[in-house]
């Protein structure tokens, strides 16, 4: 595919998890299903011990509206977290078939660096990736790479360039980029998704419940 500056993509993506991401994927959801389980258990508790008071107080209202506030706080917190780790896993899953991709947005930034001189002072407005992807795939196959796109620290890669790579060789200013970059996704991106987050996350999320509920 090309889009209207002349990328040239040509990548199969392969969505296929592996045996240990599986079941990682599988406690993912797991975890959503019980933070909405648990907050949605304490609004209830909330409203029921709500309309049993026999007074209503600005302390009783506040308690109440604390209750709704963290509740739904920490389901969206839940799906914050658990929205990128599923488009990470996803990525991780097929990174292997379309090192294409990266090496052609590689090859892009390298004959920019190489061919404009001002290329580096204006290259946060001038990098945009996210529409030379295919259109055909899977929303959550371009929500992926659309993530990682926006989360790829084009600059540093220009800005980290060995001294040892010659400005004007676009081939070794290339291989720089993409090797930065896949240094950047795997040791960083996949090497620190993980759900340790969700530990530390759901016994406070508990917690709190239970000492808003208890106030109230």
């Amino acid at each position: 595919m090309k889009d209207n500056r002349g990328i040239e993509i040509n990548y199969q993506f392969k969505f296929k998890l592996s045996k240990e991401e599986a079941p990682k994927l599988g406690r993912c959801i797991a975890t959503i299903v019980l933070f909405f389980f648990t907050n949605i258990i304490s609004v209830i508790a909330g409203i029921i011990f709500f309309i049993q008071l026999d007074n209503y107080t600005a302390y009783n209202i506040l308690c109440f509206a604390f209750i709704l506030s963290f509740s739904i706080g920490f389901m969206a917190l839940a799906i914050f977290f658990i929205h990128k780790y599923i488009l990470i896993t996803v990525m991780q899953s097929g990174y292997k078939h379309i090192t294409p991709f990266f090496k052609t947005i590689s090859a892009f930034m390298a004959e920019q660096y190489t061919t404009d001189e001002k290329f580096q002072e204006k290259i946060n407005n001038t990098l945009d990736f996210r529409d030379i992807y295919d259109k055909n795939a899977t929303w959550i196959i371009r929500k992926a790479l659309g993530f990682f796109v926006d989360h790829l620290p084009f600059v540093d890669f220009i800005k980290n360039l060995s001294p040892a790579v010659n400005g004007k060789d676009a081939q070794a200013v290339s291989e720089s980029i993409y090797s930065q970059m896949d240094d950047y996704i795997v040791n960083k991106l996949f090497s620190n998704n993980n759900m340790k987050v969700f530990f530390i996350l759901y016994p406070i999320n508990i917690v709190v419940n239970i000492v808003l509920l208890y106030l109230l």
